[in-house]
């Protein structure tokens, strides 16, 4: 059955103004900032392809006892030696994947077949989503890993990628109770105030993460196609809020799927610019440089409201520091 997350009064409480306005992209009255959902206050966090592959390797080969994976896409010869490896070392593993990636080929069976026979346990993802499309790691219930990337050599040498390590055990609790959860394929409710999760809250967190800022919004992502987080956009817009998109930049020939999107966002104040090196895989939010989300949630409603998705909110600033000081390189870099 799918797994549920019912998040804290409050969280709603905040952000009841823009699911009542940020629906369609009609024009709605300006609403006025909200507080910002919490974020995590100790994570470290990694940009991709700037780090490579190895935080991943030395994440995987730091495990001693168990270490659950769910993941979309894995084919990395690195990473899933490095499995292969904790395994000898007798770590309990499982690995979750998604059966049927969108447009990915033969998807993740040869990857399945490998870890089964390496004695490693692996798992479809529950059916009950459209996809499951997150991207989280928790090593001995001590540490996770939670980011944008699928563990391919694309995502660690091509795109643009980023990832945080969480030692606070509420959220490495909860990862792990998620995981438990949707491998059993049985419902569960969880409260924690740090993630962000597809399809129960993270529309709301969004929202309220958006509707909080009151100066500056920098955000990058591979899919700008909703049009409530559209419209919430452009509300911060409206009330002088400076919002800059990044998204990548299609191939000569190749259709823009960010288009329509994009177009509205320009229309109504927000500046966009297309990055076409590295590949705009990222999804992340920075709003005043105080309040930041990284996760695997795209800008649609598909990811949003029917898929699985992991995100995090934080608040550590000195990866926030890191986070808006690559922001600020891909800006410089890509072009309206």
């Amino acid at each position: 059955m799918q797994a549920i997350l019912l998040a804290p009064g409050a969280r709603f409480l905040a952000v009841l103004l823009f699911l009542l306005t940020a629906c369609t992209n009609v024009s709605h009255p300006v609403a006025t900032p909200v507080s910002a959902p919490p974020g995590a206050p100790s994570v470290e966090l990694f940009v991709e392809p700037d780090d490579g592959v190895q935080p991943i390797v030395r994440f995987v080969d730091s495990s001693q006892r168990t270490l659950d994976v769910a993941m979309y896409l894995l084919s990395d010869r690195d990473l899933v030696a490095a499995l292969e490896r904790a395994r000898q070392r007798g770590v309990h593993i499982r690995v979750m994947l998604e059966e049927h990636p969108y447009g990915s080929g033969p998807g993740n069976r040869t990857i399945y077949n490998r870890l089964k026979s390496a004695n490693i346990a692996v798992n479809w993802s529950p059916t009950t989503f459209q996809l499951s499309h997150d991207k989280y790691a928790v090593a001995d219930q001590q540490v996770a890993l939670v980011g944008t990337l699928n563990w391919t050599l694309s995502a660690v040498t091509h795109n643009r990628e980023y990832f945080v390590l969480d030692h606070d055990p509420n959220d490495v609790k909860a990862l792990s109770t998620l995981f438990d959860a949707d491998w059993q394929r049985r419902q569960v409710t969880l409260a924690d105030p740090h993630l962000v999760l597809s399809p129960s809250n993270s529309r709301a967190d969004l929202l309220g993460l958006i509707g909080s800022a009151q100066h500056q919004i920098d955000l990058e992502a591979e899919e700008m196609q909703d049009s409530g987080i559209e419209t919430a956009l452009t509300q911060a817009a409206s009330r002088g809020v400076q919002v800059r998109v990044v998204l990548p930049r299609p191939d000569a020939g190749q259709t823009d799927s960010n288009a329509a999107g994009e177009k509205v966002l320009n229309e109504h104040g927000a500046q966009v610019r297309k990055l076409r090196d590295p590949y705009v895989h990222a999804k992340d939010v920075i709003v005043d440089g105080q309040e930041a989300f990284v996760g695997s949630e795209n800008i649609s409603k598909e990811s949003l409201d029917q898929n699985r998705e992991v995100g995090l909110l934080i608040s550590d600033q000195t990866a926030i520091k890191r986070l808006s000081a690559t922001f600020a390189r891909d800006w410089t870099s890509a072009q309206p």
